[in-house]
Protein backbone atom coordinates (compact mmCIF):
# COMPACT_ATOMS: atom_id res chain seq x y z
CA UNK A 1 0.00 0.00 0.00
CA UNK A 2 3.12 2.38 0.43
CA UNK A 3 4.28 1.68 -2.57
CA UNK A 4 1.45 4.02 -4.14
CA UNK A 5 2.16 7.35 -4.37
CA UNK A 6 0.38 10.34 -3.58
CA UNK A 7 -0.46 13.60 -5.56
CA UNK A 8 2.92 15.48 -5.14
CA UNK A 9 0.51 18.98 -4.10
CA UNK A 10 -0.06 17.27 -0.59
CA UNK A 11 1.65 19.48 2.12
CA UNK A 12 2.03 16.38 5.09
CA UNK A 13 3.36 18.67 7.64
CA UNK A 14 0.14 21.02 7.14
CA UNK A 15 -2.60 18.55 6.55
CA UNK A 16 -1.01 17.33 10.00
CA UNK A 17 -0.84 20.94 11.79
CA UNK A 18 -4.60 21.55 10.58
CA UNK A 19 -5.76 18.13 12.24
CA UNK A 20 -3.52 18.61 15.28
CA UNK A 21 -5.12 21.82 16.26
CA UNK A 22 -8.65 21.15 15.49
CA UNK A 23 -8.23 18.09 18.11
CA UNK A 24 -5.68 20.11 20.68
CA UNK A 25 -8.11 23.13 20.73
CA UNK A 26 -11.40 20.26 21.42
CA UNK A 27 -8.91 18.65 24.11
CA UNK A 28 -8.19 22.16 26.10
CA UNK A 29 -11.54 22.24 26.39
CA UNK A 30 -12.27 18.92 27.69
CA UNK A 31 -12.44 18.80 32.15
CA UNK A 32 -10.18 15.81 31.55
CA UNK A 33 -6.42 16.45 31.64
CA UNK A 34 -3.16 14.82 30.90
CA UNK A 35 -1.03 14.66 34.07
CA UNK A 36 2.21 14.75 31.95
CA UNK A 37 0.41 17.39 29.48
CA UNK A 38 3.38 20.01 29.31
CA UNK A 39 5.72 17.45 28.99
CA UNK A 40 4.04 15.84 25.70
CA UNK A 41 2.47 18.95 23.96
CA UNK A 42 6.96 20.53 24.31
CA UNK A 43 7.55 16.74 22.22
CA UNK A 44 5.36 17.35 19.98
CA UNK A 45 6.54 20.83 19.75
CA UNK A 46 10.02 19.47 19.65
CA UNK A 47 9.69 16.92 17.13
CA UNK A 48 7.49 18.51 14.68
CA UNK A 49 9.96 19.60 11.97
CA UNK A 50 10.74 16.19 11.38
CA UNK A 51 7.42 15.92 9.17
CA UNK A 52 8.43 18.51 6.56
CA UNK A 53 9.37 16.67 3.49
CA UNK A 54 8.07 13.08 4.55
CA UNK A 55 7.60 10.80 1.58
CA UNK A 56 4.04 10.60 0.73
CA UNK A 57 1.85 7.62 -0.21
CA UNK A 58 -1.28 5.88 0.22
CA UNK A 59 -2.20 4.85 3.72
CA UNK A 60 -4.84 2.56 5.24
CA UNK A 61 -4.95 5.24 8.66
CA UNK A 62 -6.54 3.30 10.95
CA UNK A 63 -4.54 -0.16 10.44
CA UNK A 64 -4.47 -2.31 13.81
CA UNK A 65 -5.31 -5.99 14.70
CA UNK A 66 -9.19 -5.14 14.63
CA UNK A 67 -8.94 -4.67 10.87
CA UNK A 68 -6.82 -7.80 9.89
CA UNK A 69 -8.60 -10.72 8.75
CA UNK A 70 -7.59 -14.21 9.57
CA UNK A 71 -8.53 -17.58 8.85
CA UNK A 72 -6.85 -20.86 9.76
CA UNK A 73 -4.42 -18.83 11.56
CA UNK A 74 -3.08 -17.61 8.05
CA UNK A 75 -3.49 -13.76 6.72
CA UNK A 76 -6.24 -13.11 4.53
CA UNK A 77 -6.33 -9.70 4.48
CA UNK A 78 -7.36 -5.96 5.71
CA UNK A 79 -10.63 -4.43 5.91
CA UNK A 80 -11.57 -0.95 7.12
CA UNK A 81 -10.57 1.18 4.28
CA UNK A 82 -13.23 3.96 4.40
CA UNK A 83 -10.99 6.19 6.32
CA UNK A 84 -8.35 5.68 3.82
CA UNK A 85 -5.85 8.65 3.52
CA UNK A 86 -2.31 10.13 2.03
CA UNK A 87 0.96 11.10 4.18
CA UNK A 88 3.74 9.91 5.63
CA UNK A 89 3.59 5.92 5.80
CA UNK A 90 4.95 6.26 8.97
CA UNK A 91 2.22 7.33 9.98
CA UNK A 92 0.41 4.00 9.46
CA UNK A 93 2.19 2.89 12.90
CA UNK A 94 0.57 4.91 15.12
CA UNK A 95 -2.03 2.26 16.16
CA UNK A 96 0.26 -0.38 17.31
CA UNK A 97 0.87 2.27 20.13
CA UNK A 98 -3.13 2.86 20.46
CA UNK A 99 -4.59 -0.51 19.83
CA UNK A 100 -2.27 -3.71 19.02
CA UNK A 101 0.23 -2.94 21.54
CA UNK A 102 -2.13 -3.68 24.27
CA UNK A 103 -3.44 -7.15 22.65
CA UNK A 104 -0.33 -8.66 21.73
CA UNK A 105 3.17 -6.87 21.69
CA UNK A 106 4.70 -10.03 19.45
CA UNK A 107 2.28 -8.66 16.68
CA UNK A 108 3.47 -5.63 16.90
CA UNK A 109 7.12 -6.16 16.83
CA UNK A 110 6.30 -8.43 13.87
CA UNK A 111 4.58 -5.35 12.42
CA UNK A 112 7.16 -3.26 12.77
CA UNK A 113 10.20 -5.70 11.94
CA UNK A 114 8.32 -6.83 8.58
CA UNK A 115 7.97 -3.99 7.42
CA UNK A 116 12.32 -2.88 7.19
CA UNK A 117 14.50 -4.86 6.03
CA UNK A 118 16.49 -4.09 8.90
CA UNK A 119 16.19 -2.92 12.46
CA UNK A 120 14.18 0.67 12.13
CA UNK A 121 16.15 4.26 12.35
CA UNK A 122 16.38 6.30 14.96
CA UNK A 123 14.11 8.38 12.32
CA UNK A 124 11.35 6.06 12.31
CA UNK A 125 11.17 5.76 15.94
CA UNK A 126 10.97 9.60 16.32
CA UNK A 127 8.36 9.62 13.96
CA UNK A 128 6.65 7.08 15.62
CA UNK A 129 6.88 8.53 19.01
CA UNK A 130 5.20 11.95 17.68
CA UNK A 131 2.32 10.06 16.15
CA UNK A 132 1.68 8.50 19.22
CA UNK A 133 1.83 11.71 21.11
CA UNK A 134 -0.05 13.39 18.88
CA UNK A 135 -2.52 10.54 18.69
CA UNK A 136 -3.15 10.85 22.95
CA UNK A 137 -4.27 14.10 22.29
CA UNK A 138 -6.96 13.16 19.41
CA UNK A 139 -7.93 10.12 20.90
CA UNK A 140 -9.18 12.13 24.32
CA UNK A 141 -10.98 14.79 21.69
CA UNK A 142 -11.96 11.69 19.65
CA UNK A 143 -13.53 9.94 22.30
CA UNK A 144 -15.13 12.38 23.98
CA UNK A 145 -17.17 13.24 20.94
CA UNK A 146 -17.53 9.90 18.91
CA UNK A 147 -17.21 7.45 21.77
CA UNK A 148 -17.84 8.83 25.05
CA UNK A 149 -19.02 5.65 26.80
CA UNK A 150 -15.57 4.41 26.28
CA UNK A 151 -13.54 7.33 27.89
CA UNK A 152 -12.26 5.16 30.84
CA UNK A 153 -10.70 2.70 28.23
CA UNK A 154 -9.13 5.28 25.58
CA UNK A 155 -7.73 7.06 29.43
CA UNK A 156 -6.21 3.73 30.29
CA UNK A 157 -4.56 3.22 26.68
CA UNK A 158 -3.78 6.55 27.04
CA UNK A 159 -1.51 5.59 30.17
CA UNK A 160 0.06 2.79 28.36
CA UNK A 161 1.32 4.89 25.56
CA UNK A 162 2.86 7.33 28.12
CA UNK A 163 4.37 4.41 30.15
CA UNK A 164 5.68 3.26 27.42
CA UNK A 165 7.44 6.01 26.40
CA UNK A 166 8.06 7.40 29.77
CA UNK A 167 6.18 10.15 29.29
CA UNK A 168 7.95 10.76 26.02
CA UNK A 169 11.49 10.83 27.26
CA UNK A 170 12.26 7.91 25.17
CA UNK A 171 11.54 7.74 21.50
CA UNK A 172 11.58 3.71 21.36
CA UNK A 173 8.79 1.93 23.15
CA UNK A 174 9.69 0.17 26.38
CA UNK A 175 7.43 -2.89 24.47
CA UNK A 176 10.36 -3.06 21.45
CA UNK A 177 13.44 -2.04 23.58
CA UNK A 178 12.83 -4.86 25.14
CA UNK A 179 11.95 -7.32 22.57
Amino acid sequence: MHQVKAPKTVQWETLQKEKFTKYLQAYQQDSYQIPQEAKLLSFIEEHWPLLRQRPITLLHDDYHLGHIICHQNSFNGVIDFNGYDVGDPYHDFYNLALFSRRRSVPYCVGQINGYFTQPPEDQFWRLYALYAAMNVIATIAWTRQYDPQSFDDAVARIQLILEDHASFSSVKPLWYAEN
